[in-house]
């Protein structure tokens, strides 16, 4: 017979040391400064520091909510057991009402049909999965600066390169088309504009946006358009969209229920293909990498028919809202010496700019320590840390920022 021998380890007394693991060396640059700061000011917290928080922009925390005929809609999905798996590329209730939406967006988009609408996890999971089927490591693609610090960090994970265009705050934020012409080459694939602006507040006039197309035709360029703040435009302007300027030009348009239906944990976004006839093979590439991720949630799927053909008494209401803190934020911006600020028009940001600032990070860091007030600062969006840029949250009520407006000026006098 033949001797089985069992080998017996003594773990207790079998001391190895493991090798440190070393992360992926693009790891690197995925920075998020709008979250990065929370933990800073956490850690003040512990301390006993009262804070305020003006850095992100969630309107559920402050006195928004949710409209009830969409929880009402969700609730009855998940009762009805619409509780497995959706279509990869979201419910044909969802995709139809996206559609429908589009339509009243103008006659450039009268021609979107269901199945040129994917739903994504949120705006987020939508862009990066473009991102991700488009580029190359040889490749880049033009993000506006500042900008929302998602897009390079996708970029940064997928290991293209990000080259950052001017939005000039002497011209109320407004891309820079010399720049953009500037920085484009034969591996440059697409553009970002994120109209209106996050970061700034700030909404893109027509002229400036007819640029854009002329360049991205010229080189022939993909416009990624994200109009996640579309519906929360303070001021009483029309919104241009880039399909009003062109039949041409390959477009994606990125939106969801996170602002202007006040829902962004629910993660319910959708990308939205324009002129994109002959765009099959990229296309294909989106939907497989839509297909390997299976699909974004579905009951909560069932919030869009009723968020976008539903009740919209919630808009005006939270505009109006918004119309007074971006009142007060502007004019009390302005009052304080050293301080510029670019009046908002749409979203619920701002983004002055201090004279005499070496370091925006310190600065914020300053302010929060000495007030208690937390803002981002500007060179967590792309910009130079001696701009003195930062930006504001101006959701919370108009007492609330009166008061943190206050500790600010009274800092700064210091300062």
């Amino acid at each position: 017979m033949q001797n089985n021998k069992i080998m017996r380890f003594n773990f207790s007394e079998r001391k190895v040391a493991m090798k440190t693991v070393k992360p992926a060396r693009k790891t690197e640059n995925i920075i998020y400064a709008i979250r990065n700061i929370v933990t800073y000011a956490k850690g003040l917290e512990k301390e006993g520091l009262n804070v305020t928080y003006l850095n992100i922009g969630d309107p559920n925390v402050y006195d928004f909510d949710t409209p009830d005929h969409m929880k009402q809609a969700v609730n009855e999905a998940m009762k009805a057991g619409q509780n497995g798996y959706a279509s990869s590329y979201g419910t044909d209730a969802a995709r139809a009402a996206i559609a429908e939406d589009q339509h009243k967006k103008g006659t450039g988009r009268k021609n979107v049909k269901p199945e040129d609408v994917i739903v994504s996890s949120g705006a987020s999971e939508g862009i990066e999965i473009a991102l991700t089927a488009l580029l190359n490591p040889e490749d880049n693609i033009l993000l506006p600066l500042p900008g929302y610090p998602l897009y390079s960090a996708v970029i940064a994970k997928i290991g293209a390169q990000a080259k950052g265009y001017t939005l000039d705050h002497t011209n109320n934020w407004q891309p820079d088309l010399a720049d953009i012409e500037r920085l484009i080459d034969e591996n440059t694939k697409a553009i970002v504009v994120i109209n209106p602006n996050n970061p700034t507040g700030v909404f893109y006039d027509k002229e400036t946006l007819k640029g854009i197309v002329e360049l991205a035709k010229q080189h022939d360029l993909l416009i990624f358009s994200d109009e996640i703040y579309d519906k929360m435009i303070i001021d009483d302007v029309q919104m241009t969209y880039f399909t009003d300027l062109t039949d041409e030009v390959p477009i994606i348009s990125f939106n969801g229920l996170s602002k202007s239906y006040i829902a962004p944990g629910w993660r319910m976004g959708w990308m939205v293909f324009h002129n994109m006839e002959e765009q099959t093979e990229y296309i294909g590439a989106i939907r497989r990498i839509a297909e390997a991720r299976l699909c974004s949630p579905s009951p909560l799927q069932n919030a869009i028919p009723a968020a976008l053909l539903g009740n919209q008494d919630h808009i005006p209401e939270a505009l109006a809202k918004l119309r007074s803190r971006r009142d007060i934020t502007f004019e009390r911006m302005n009052a304080i010496d050293r301080v510029t600020c670019v009046k908002p028009q749409a979203a619920f940001y701002a983004m002055p700019t201090v004279e005499g600032i070496e370091d925006d990070e310190k600065f914020v860091k300053d302010i929060l320590k000495a007030t208690g007030v937390l803002f981002v600062y500007g060179s967590g969006f792309g910009l130079p840390k001696n701009l003195g840029a930062f930006r504001i949250v101006f959701l919370p009520d108009d007492d609330t920022l009166m008061s943190a407006y206050d500790r600010f000026e009274k800092f700064l006098k210091t300062y």
